[in-house]
């Protein structure tokens, strides 16, 4: 009932995400990028890594797609780009401004400010906040640079002389909140002495709330961070309205105050033009005599650009400045030669005010500055957002589509850097520069219209800042390196991950919340069983999904691989959950023999359910009292006696197969055998279990031949894919292939019920009809063929016959199971034997030795025991090839193993092909060696629970006698009138329910020469 709620509700959100991607996906299919995953879809390729490993897999994506990839972030499509042709595209024009929904978070804080806001409102209040950063009103910005730079170095004397490693970001970040409050507001805070006022304290609150939010996609919705985020939600109001509160007031004060000013002046006192020189004029005194469409700006428009300065101005700056200091401190010639040049350009007297001119004279130290800021980018990635369908290099990228620039790996990029990871401040030498470097792959400030407004105000406050710090101290390597954390400003901590994007406000507020309880119903659901099991080693489970999404998306080969390794890692024995589904993988004999030999552990997994459509409950599907009484009456089917006249069909029907195959036997080419296998085993098994002849060699199109097909075809596709194998949604997702399985049904059903129904009334006559004198039960196998359904028409559970409906549910399995399995069975044999002569050579010896050189002679179940060497060599290719590949049972009851508990619901796997290839068990163990089935050879006897292509215990294969005869009779016909040759290629075998092959079953033929 769960499972199938949590089915549905997740095909839905699938459906959904599907028809919301559609359009976007059309038009960027051709772009390159990773596998997305429904509803997520490469969001997990950034979860739960650190910091280092987000940034190598987007350098390594980087490099894999050339500079140009595709992902999904939930519903969110992104591109990333880093070739400075791409970038020159999108970063020079005007129609790309727009920033990505990304930054929206940080609304609450910034408003619309010039960090955030877009298309004429951007523009308007570009054009308005550019006279600020003149150069007349930087040259004032210089002296307070200047001043706070002074404070900065007193503040650090206190580590001057103890020769030992501190962290130097808390002192700049001071610094740096000084000097934006005063070039921003006009306002002394004093942060640097007074770090624990209210204001600065609410700075380092917003920052901190800030670059966690950034950092988790999910708490980037306002109202998730309400919801799941309530006392951090709290803090960061509370932070807003110090911060709100302080430049309100600021911008209330400063209004009446140049109001009065203004009215007071004096005509000759001064100009517009000229008032920068007059005095320092903060970004507020310009935004208060600015005017938009000939009105002045209001207070909230003003506030948002004074905070929007506040935050770029502030952070940015600190992470710029601490990693240059970083880098000189390790390397000595550097900080040799950067206070040579100072000493060159402002003198040896330390407490000498510096001016912009002497600023832009250290050349130099400029240099140093931008090869710190291309190595630790302050920005490590932006974003925006394509507001209209775009083309770049012929691929579509459609409206909506969000751009992200990661700068920290455009900066590193070897064509424009050589030597990227090198720490070379000569680079930026224009003088020694041998070519001119594409101005969009040095872009630490962004580049085009939308660049950093304030990159000239940060690069004098840096070289003012580092250049006082480096006239003062001489700076020593130690301490750890930092650990860069790509965030909203590149950071040096073990932060939080950062995810690129985040939803559409109703889709993502929907989805989160009816994931987050899925979440909490799936955590629910499994408690008790995850307690019990955890002893049990296993990969990483995810809320809902388990461990599912490691085996999705993936080839069967590493599918193979996968369940390999994890049963060597684990000692074979691990667990992992599929969906709400507790799984147990079990490959050693001695834990398989506690469970196999239990009558205890008999029921088939639910992953057998989605077959009772076709099967009902037969043997397969069946369990408890059902089973057991059903396996009772079926088994006098398999009498030696009962065999013995299958053998004559076996042998009949092996003879028209020898025949479909001539076609072959003088063209020298590869043919895939598996479609005269399959028709071959279809007449055997529809022969000895119904007694009725389709002629499936003969006429393979006919409508019950094509139904098996259709059918098989239907089971293999559902087994391999976890979601369909639920009625509901294989129903609603897949209608085609369900009315295609339901047409498939309805031609097998009604065969085998006419079938039963004509032999019910044909056995009650001849049972009327006979004479008692003729045979008996115990003799009757000796006087006609029996098959399967007779002996179920003639059975009785609890004093009652079997009904129609029962008996077609045990024909039809008996069906399922004894075509295809055999099928496979048969063909790997024959691909094992064309590709090793000598074996096929000792196989003809022995056939020719027991049943002669008439290749038309009938063989006799004395024969085929005879045969045994032809027996190992069948037995080695079930063990390299194992028809089923894997079964699973589920334990009723809470059960021990290794002195641990495993609990009561959990799916018992058991990968027949990892176990039929132990080591321990079978030395060499991918090596073809009939001989280590020859019993007369062997060193010492096999665990039983070793070797088990047919499973093993009370619910081992029924017919597995049946099975070897039917091999041990097409094999050897074939062999006495072909020789098999090494033609085509290899198979590919695909995990399934059946084990298949991906290029089929290829070998060549020649007639036998006696």
């Amino acid at each position: 009932m769960f499972f199938t709620f949590v089915i549905v509700l997740l095909s839905l959100l699938i459906f959904l995400d599907w028809v919301n991607k559609k359009r976007r996906n059309d038009i960027i299919s051709g772009m390159p990028g990773p596998i997305a995953i429904p509803i997520f879809g490469t969001f997990f390729i950034f979860t739960l890594r650190s910091a280092k490993d987000v940034m190598r897999v987007m350098t390594q994506n980087s490099e894999f797609y050339n500079g140009l990839s595709r992902a999904w972030v939930f519903d969110k499509l992104s591109v990333m780009m880093t070739r400075p042709k791409d970038l020159e595209v999108v970063l020079s024009s005007t129609k790309y401004i727009k920033k990505s929904v990304l930054y929206d978070f940080l609304n609450s804080w910034l408003g619309q400010g010039l960090l955030t806001s877009t298309g004429s409102k951007w523009h308007s209040r570009r054009k308005v906040i550019t006279p600020a950063f003149h150069f007349k009103i930087l040259d004032q910005f210089v002296e307070i640079f200047d001043q706070q730079s002074a404070i900065l170095v007193k503040q650090l004397s206190k580590h001057s002389n103890d020769e030992k490693a501190f962290n130097v970001y808390p002192y700049i970040t001071l610094a740096a909140l000084d000097v934006v409050c005063e070039t921003a507001m006009g306002v002394k805070i004093n942060a640097q002495s007074d770090s624990n006022c209210e204001y600065v304290r609410a700075v380092s609150d917003i920052t901190e709330i800030v670059m966690h939010r950034f950092a988790n996609n999910f708490l980037q919705n306002d109202l998730i961070f309400s919801i799941f985020a309530s006392k951090e939600r709290q803090r960061q109001d509370e932070a807003l309205k110090v911060l709100h509160d302080f430049t309100d007031t600021v911008i209330q004060q400063r209004r009446i105050s140049l109001t009065q000013e203004l009215a007071e002046k004096k005509a000759n006192e001064t100009n517009d033009d000229d008032i920068g020189t007059k005095k320092k004029i903060p970004l507020l005194d310009v935004l208060l005599q600015s005017h938009i469409n000939g009105k002045p700006l209001s207070n909230a428009d003003i506030r948002e650009e004074v905070d929007t300065f506040m935050f770029e101005g502030h952070d940015t700056t600190t992470s710029g400045i601490c990693y240059t200091l970083y880098l000189i401190s390790r390397h000595p010639d550097v900080q040799a030669k950067m206070f040579e040049e100072i000493r060159q350009v402002i003198g040896d007297d330390k407490e000498k005010p510096v001016t912009q001119s002497d600023l832009q004279e250290l050349k130099y130290v400029e240099c140093v500055i931008k090869e710190s800021l291309r190595l630790f980018p302050p920005v490590p990635i932006v974003a925006r957002e394509f507001t209209e369908d775009t083309s770049i290099r012929g691929y579509g990228i459609p409206a909506g589509t969000e751009l992200t620039i990661p700068i920290f790996i455009i900066l590193k990029d070897a064509e424009s850097f050589p030597e990227p990871e090198k720490f070379d401040p000569n680079r930026h030498n224009i003088e020694s520069s041998a070519e001119k470097l594409n101005p969009y792959a040095y872009i630490p400030f962004s580049a085009g219209p939308r660049n950093c407004i304030g990159q000239k105000f940060a690069m004098l406050e840096m070289k003012s800042t580092i250049s006082k710090v480096l006239r003062h101290y001489e700076l020593l390597p130690l301490g750890e390196d930092p650990d860069p954390v790509i965030n909203l400003v590149l950071r040096s901590t073990n932060g939080t991950d950062l995810e690129t994007s985040k939803l559409s406000e109703m889709l993502f507020t929907l989805a989160i919340v009816v994931l987050s309880l899925l979440v909490f119903l799936d955590w629910v659901n499994k408690k008790r069983r995850n307690d019990m099991s955890s002893w049990i080693p296993g990969p990483i489970n995810i809320p809902i999904f388990g461990t599912h999404l490691i085996f999705r998306m993936r080839s069967a080969k590493d599918v193979m691989q996968i369940m390999l390794e994890g049963s060597k890692l684990n000692d074979g024995l691990s667990r992992a959950w599929i969906g709400n589904k507790l799984t147990v993988m079990m490959t050693r004999p001695k834990d398989l023999e506690v469970v196999l030999s239990s009558t205890k552990h008999i029921k088939k997994a639910v992953l057998y359910d989605f077959l009772n459509s076709w099967l009902g409950q037969g043997l397969l599907t069946s369990t408890g009292p059902k089973w057991h009484s059903r396996r009772k009456v079926i088994t006098p089917a398999f009498h030696f006696k009962i065999l013995e006249q299958f053998v004559e069909i076996f042998d009949q029907q092996s003879a028209i197969l020898v025949k479909q195959l001539s076609k072959h036997s003088n063209a020298g080419k590869a043919f895939n055998v598996y479609p005269y296998i399959t028709l071959a085993a279809l007449d055997v098994v529809c022969e000895t279990s119904m007694g009725v002849k389709i002629n499936a060699q003969s006429d393979a199109y006919c409508e019950y031949v094509r139904a098996v097909s259709d059918i098989t075809e239907i089971v293999m596709h559902r087994f391999s894919n976890t979601f369909l194998q639920n009625d509901l949604v294989f129903s609603i997702f897949a209608p085609k292939e369900r009315r295609r399985q339901d047409e498939a049904l309805k031609v097998l059903h009604d065969f085998t019920d006419t079938v039963i129904q004509q032999r019910r009334i044909s056995l009650e006559q001849e049972l009327a009809e006979k004479n008692p004198n003729e045979t008996n039960d115990d003799d009757i196998g000796l006087k006609k063929k029996i098959p399967l359904l007779d002996v179920l028409l003639q059975s009785q559970i609890n004093g009652k016959p079997l009904t129609n409906e029962d008996i077609r549910e045990e024909v039809d399995t008996f069906m399922f199971e004894g075509h295809d399995t055999t099928t496979s069975g048969i063909c790997y044999a024959l691909y094992l034997i064309s590709r090793h002569p000598d074996v096929q050579a000792k196989m003809f010896e022995e056939i020719r030795q027991v049943i002669g050189d008439d290749k038309e002679k009938p063989v006799t179940q004395s024969d085929l025991q005879e045969l045994k060497y032809v027996e190992c060599v069948i037995k080695e290719s079930l063990r390299l090839f194992p028809p089923v590949p894997i079964v699973a049972r589920e334990f009723t009851a809470d059960t021990t193993i290794r002195g641990n508990r495993i609990p009561s619901g959990t799916e018992l796997t058991i990968p027949i092909f990892i176990i039929l290839k132990d080591p321990l068990c079978f030395p060499d163990p991918e090596k073809f060696d009939p001989d280590r089935h020859n019993l007369e050879n062997a060193v010492e006897k096999l665990d039983p629970y070793a070797y088990i292509p047919f499973s093993a215990g009370p619910r081992n294969c029924i017919g597995q006698k049946f099975a070897m005869l039917e091999m041990k009779s097409t094999i050897s016909k074939v062999l006495r009138h072909y020789e098999l040759l090494p033609f085509g290629k290899d198979p590919d075998p695909v995990i399934n329910l059946i084990l298949r092959s991906t290029t089929g079953i290829n070998i060549g033929i020649k007639p036998r020469v006696y």
